[in-house]
């Protein structure tokens, strides 16, 4: 329970906070941290379930240090979370006059204008990027708040969630580091690693009831069994048990289970009491028309079922998501990717798929600990459920008794450090040579001492950094010699936050681009596709067919390209994918029929113009640094069609804000060909025009003669 702040003797600044603040009461972990007075001083971090207020004592501890004149920075592993923690940083620390900012997005960018802020608030990725363009402001940081440190031990964002840390005490080595994180076994070790004091608990504010569903019988680790209504599905007997059918988050290991359980579970249960639901339907089919999943969460939704994936728009996404807490949607079927996600309680979740299929391995194989219980850990809403279910699925007696044992009633795996992967390492290698030149090998092997890699593994990395530092000299982004330094161009790919290999693919192929002029657009997406900073695709057996048939002139391509090592063909067949989907991306086909067509969804689309559209611009810079300007403007104008969606003649009309690519093409095909055409129109003309209104009219012109004006101060 809570404890009431009337009874506990708080510094002023406490004080006035909660007041502000509306809170009356504290959780016990945020007793503990304010009872040792770490809010106000020192390095903590503290390890508790989901909601648990960790987010609290992190604001205490940043407000502290700008109320004496000092910056704060908080850190968070995606960019939904950053953006939801940044909306109630605002409100809070905006109560005391602090100005915070959210910055998630450009990495080619020193962020200077960050100076007028107190609190900025970004991703691992971001703050990496700020760290290796070394802004002024950055040693003014008193404080910097690593949220879900535990991250640590995630395979693809682990190492940047590692060096940022480290790069950071390295900068800045008197600045304050709070730490946040869920429950570990191995908490004490990370906070020895920060050279902070660890504060751990295992109070929740919901109390949470794990068990076993199995041959319709729930085995709960109390001991207890209850047995279930006999309907010949786990999650519908669970749903329809008395004391579990409350708000539901079901979890799939596959898109695909996930729809065709809500569309089970739809037929089933009808909770289609709220209209809203039915408009919203359709606002999602006006979003995304033509779209099949989307036609498909419409239809579950009026039931008030939906399904969240990562295949989904974030517009999408955020819909769903605030429609579950708000409680209009009942069930809520999802992939793993939510239990990484935003704050979402439910009051039972159902871990329906145990296993998941292992590209490493080649077959399935079971979830680890630390994933169940992040999944499991929703369960409960506070305010709403005096009790939170967590039930895992088993198809025999077997795993019956494994599960409970090893995942509702053991310790989540320890972290461990992902640093050993050569793919992260080059580019982490070659930021810290950025940094500290001139430098020696034995410069950057102390700065790797630093790491938690080197704490739990001591000396093994020093193979993997002669490699590394072999590959960045071999290809010309670094010097070579007894000190070490950063050549003009590795400089560049180090701020531009690519993959040094990604670079050098780039680099060998500018002979190949001005071959293929006359189709560069094509031939570009093609090989930025090829490089590991692109998102990879799944390609069926049927796609490949398609590809070999469609795509053989970019197949050509692999002829005449000087690649360092040999790609593998489930590469190339992603990445002739991937050009396929920014093909029709750039020709204006609308999402709905990519995703009929190519069968790739809106949010892998997004996904992919979104990387395409980055390494399109590094590409253009890198050759640039190479003195093939003429190429750079072409890549340039690539990235540009690539990141709107259009075809070269809209690149005017969609500088203007409200105007994308489907809006430019309605406008250019009444004759509105340019900004300085809108500035001049009418806004009734505008709003006889199909998906056009008065208001919006109005704003579309006023934001036309905005970009003119600024235009006239550009000598």
């Amino acid at each position: 329970m809570r404890s009431s702040t009337a009874n506990f003797d708080f510094d002023d600044l406490t004080s006035e906070a909660l007041i502000k603040w509306g809170i009356s009461e504290l959780y016990p972990p945020q007793k503990e941290v304010i009872s040792r007075g770490l809010h106000l001083d020192g390095n903590f971090l503290l390890a508790s379930a989901t909601a648990s207020g960790k987010t609290l004592v992190a604001e205490l501890a940043m407000l502290k240090e700008v109320l004496e004149g000092k910056k704060a920075i908080y850190i968070a592993p995606l960019r939904a979370v950053a953006s939801e923690k940044f909306k109630e940083i605002e409100y809070h620390l905006g109560a005391f006059g602090c100005k915070v900012r959210l910055s998630i997005g450009d990495y080619d960018s020193s962020e200077e204008p960050l100076a007028r802020y107190d609190v900025i608030v970004t991703t691992y990725e971001k703050f990496d990027s700020i760290l290796r363009h070394a802004p002024s402001w950055l040693g003014k940081v008193g404080a910097a708040v690593f949220d879900e440190i535990h991250y640590l031990d995630d395979p693809e964002r682990g190492p940047t969630v590692e060096m940022t840390a480290v790069k950071f005490m390295d900068r800045v080595p008197n600045a304050r580091r709070i730490a946040l994180s869920a429950t570990v076994t191995n908490a004490d070790e990370i906070g020895s690693w920060l050279d902070a004091i660890t504060i751990k608990s295992s109070w929740r504010p919901v109390p949470l009831r794990l068990g076993v569903y199995f041959n319709e019988k729930i085995y709960f680790c109390s001991g207890d069994v209850i047995e279930t209504p006999h309907m010949g599905d786990c999650v519908i007997d669970v749903f329809d048990t008395d004391v579990l059918n409350g708000q539901m988050i079901v979890f799939c290991n596959r898109r695909r289970r996930a729809v065709a359980l809500a569309n089970r579970l739809a037929k089933r249960f009808n909770f289609s009491r709220y209209e809203k639901l039915r408009e919203i339907a359709e606002r999602l089919r006006r979003i995304e028309p033509q779209s099949p999943t989307v036609e498909k969460l419409s239809k579950v939704l009026t039931k008030g079922v939906a399904f969240h994936h990562a295949g989904l728009s974030n517009d999408v996404r955020w819909i769903i998501e605030r429609l579950f807490k708000e409680r209009l949607v009942s069930i809520l079927v999802a992939t793993p990717t939510l239990a990484a996600g935003v704050n979402l309680p439910a009051k039972t979740v159902i871990v329906r798929d145990m296993r998941r299929y292992s590209s490493r391995t080649g077959r399935m194989e079971y979830l680890s600990v630390s994933e169940v219980k992040q999944m499991l850990g929703r369960a409960g809403r506070p305010l709403f459920d005096k009790i939170g279910y967590g039930i895992v699925v088993a198809r025999s007696e077997e795993e019956r008794d494994f599960f409970l044992e090893r995942y509702l009633e053991g310790d989540p795996e320890p972290i461990t450090s992902k640093l050993n992967n050569p793919d992260k390492l080059r580019s982490q290698v070659l930021s810290l040579i950025c940094l500290k030149a001139p430098c020696s090998p034995g410069d950057i092997e102390d700065s790797f001492r630093r790491t938690l890699f080197f704490r739990q593994r001591r000396g093994s990395l020093r193979g993997p950094l002669r490699n590394t530092l072999n590959f960045l000299v071999e290809n010309g982004f670094i010097s070579d010699g007894d000190l070490l330094q950063a050549t003009k161009i590795g400089r560049r790919v180090s701020e531009l936050y690519i993959d040094p290999y990604s670079s050098a693919i780039m680099l060998r192929s500018s002979n190949l681009l001005r071959r293929r002029r006359r189709g560069l657009t094509g031939v570009a997406c093609f090989i930025t596709a090829l490089t590991p900073d692109m998102p990879k695709l799944s390609v069926s057996s049927r796609d490949k067919s398609l590809l070999e048939e469609t795509a053989e002139d970019l197949l050509g391509v692999l002829d005449e390209m000087d690649l360092i090592g040999d790609l593998s063909w489930d590469t190339i067949y992603g990445a002739l994918k991937s050009t396929m989907v920014l093909k029709s991306w750039v020709d204006e086909v609308p999402e709905g029929i990519i995703e009929k067509e190519l069968g790739v969804e809106s949010g892998d689309i997004h996904r992919i113009v979104e990387s395409a559209s980055w390494l399109l611009y590094a590409f253009a810079e890198i050759l640039r640094i190479k003195g093939e300007d003429d190429l750079c403007d072409d890549l340039r104008l690539a990235s540009l069609r690539v990141r709107h969606g259009v075809r070269e003649e809209l690149l005017d009309l969609v500088r203007i804000t409200e105007v994308g690519r489907i809006r430019a093409r309605v406008l250019f095909n009444a004759g509105y060909r340019s900004v300085s055409d809108i500035s001049e129109a009418r806004p009734e003309d505008i709003a006889q025009l199909s998906g056009f209104g008065i208001q919006l009219a109005k704003k579309i012109i006023e934001n036309a003669k905005k970009i003119l004006r600024r235009c006239q101060f550009i000598p």
